[in-house]
């Protein structure tokens, strides 16, 4: 809501791309994060083709050049996530 905020006041609607994201994790680092909140959680790994075998960072640079300042933390929101499903 914040970043949707701050396009908005910013009037950033200029045609070009910008990558939003707290963090850039693996799914391993993901996976982590869910064991610790759910700990009888079960992962079964699979032995499929990655449909993209490519890796990547994505990069948040361009966006907090126009003066936003990320405040998220996964591990706290998928606290809060698993918190409110299992209610």
């Amino acid at each position: 809501l914040r970043a949707i905020s701050h396009i908005i006041n910013k009037d950033l609607f200029n045609g070009e791309v910008y990558n939003v994201l707290s963090d850039n994790l693996m799914v391993k680092e993901i996976v982590k994060i869910l064991k610790k909140n759910i700990p009888n959680l079960k992962i079964k790994f699979v032995e499929n083709e990655i449909m993209n075998q490519l890796s990547y960072e994505v990069s948040r640079k361009k966006f907090e050049n126009t003066d936003f300042r990320f405040q998220g933390n996964i591990s706290k929101a998928i606290k809060e996530t698993v918190s409110l499903l299992n209610k």
